[in-house]
């Protein structure tokens, strides 16, 4: 600050450490405010993942899947496939089975309807009438009613 400027009435007064101070003061403001902005980000950035997370669970615990054990031909008209089905223990679902020839052409399915039970994952067997024999047995879809 040129000397022009300056007007030193008080005895006491020290420019430099005026310059100093006025020189600190708004960086340690900015830095406050910052810090606050961050702190608000960090909450809402850990509220949203926890939000995020809590759906991501829920439908995951409202997922209906299946998995194929093993089948069986019983002659050339039938066929049998074990399966699990992992659902909420309250839904009835409905799940489609095929069998296939060599060719993996549609011989045969079966709707089965899964009631409600105690557990989530549950064991069942269907039997499937083919028109022609068959090689294998899929579980083509399993769906809430």
């Amino acid at each position: 600050m040129p000397e022009s400027y300056r007007i030193e009435s008080d005895p006491d007064w020290d420019a430099e450490a005026e310059e100093e101070a006025a020189d600190r003061e708004p960086i340690a403001r900015i830095r406050g405010r910052n810090l606050k902005w961050w702190i608000i980000a960090a909450a809402f950035t850990l509220a949203m993942a926890l939000f995020a997370t809590s759906k991501i669970m829920g439908v995951a615990a409202e997922q209906v899947t299946a998995e194929t054990f093993g089948f069986k031909v019983i002659d050339d008209r039938t066929a049998t496939i074990t399966f699990d089905v992992t659902k909420p223990p309250e839904a009835t679902v409905l799940c489609t089975v095929h069998a296939q020839d060599l060719k993996k052409a549609l011989v045969g399915s079966a709707e089965i309807v899964i009631p409600p039970a105690s557990q989530r994952v549950t064991n069942h067997t269907a039997t499937i009438k083919t028109t022609t024999k068959a090689v294998a047995a899929i579980v083509q879809s399993c769906v809430r009613q």
